[in-house]
């Protein structure tokens, strides 16, 4: 049985800290957008993260970055975190987001 997690507003804004750094490591092209069926992204270790623009994108790119960093958590670990730091972060936090999320593609 999966771990139950529990975070705070305090701790969403840690992580959310930690997916920037994943974001900033990572080598231009890690990030992919396209089209895709049935999925609003998908994280794939070896080859980066593919993001379907037209679906929740920022939620989307949280959530695969997530999966990426905790690849052991379940999805509805990854879900549960994913909420907390959506509903936690600022608009500043989200337009760092999206910048280093660009200069990634």
């Amino acid at each position: 049985m999966a771990k139950i997690i529990k975070i705070t507003n305090e701790e969403a804004l840690l992580y959310f800290d930690k997916i920037i750094e994943f974001i900033k490591k990572q080598k231009k092209g890690f990030f992919v957008m396209k089209k895709l069926k049935g999925v609003h992204g998908y994280c794939n270790w070896d080859e980066g993260i593919v993001i379907d623009y037209r679906k929740e994108f920022i939620p989307t790119i949280i959530h695969e970055c997530i999966h990426c960093i905790e690849f052991d958590w379940t999805e509805r670990q990854v879900l549960y975190v994913e909420k907390r730091i959506i509903n936690t972060v600022s608009e500043d936090d989200i337009s760092k987001l999206l910048m280093y999320f660009v200069k990634k593609l």
